[in-house]
């Protein structure tokens, strides 16, 4: 599994912000974060989605836009508020912020080089 550290912001209120672990899920189609950040952030939901789970089960989440912060690269993003234990990251998400995946390696690769501080992710092979 891999695990990945960004920065959250309200986008309403940028100083309201928190550091939290993500776990990739190359499988998600949006990325999702804690209900309680959300409320902790004063992040508001704006609508509710359905979606259906691996399993087959179909649950309806609310939805929020969030800053998300990595690398000194931020973007704004729509995210499900969830009831689960830790957020969530999707593929498209990462694209969007330059990072590709390496999963037999359980790897984060940066597209530019530069813009990657070696302590947040690996970077194989040289660019």
């Amino acid at each position: 599994m891999i695990r990945v550290k960004l920065t959250v912001r309200n986008p309403r209120n940028l100083k309201l912000k928190a550091e939290e672990t993500f776990l990739v899920d190359t499988g998600a189609c949006y990325p999702s974060i804690r209900r309680v950040l959300a409320e902790k952030l004063k992040i508001k939901s704006f609508i509710t989605t359905d979606f259906i789970l691996a399993d087959g089960t179909k649950i309806i989440e609310p939805m929020a836009y969030i800053y998300l912060t990595f690398a000194e690269e931020r973007v704004l993003v729509m995210v499900a508020l969830t009831e689960d234990t830790e957020g969530l990251l999707s593929l498209d998400l990462l694209a969007a912020l330059g990072i590709h995946i390496d999963t037999s390696e359980e790897k984060l690769l940066r597209a530019l080089k530069k813009r990657l501080p070696k302590s947040m992710c690996t970077i194989k092979g040289s660019m």
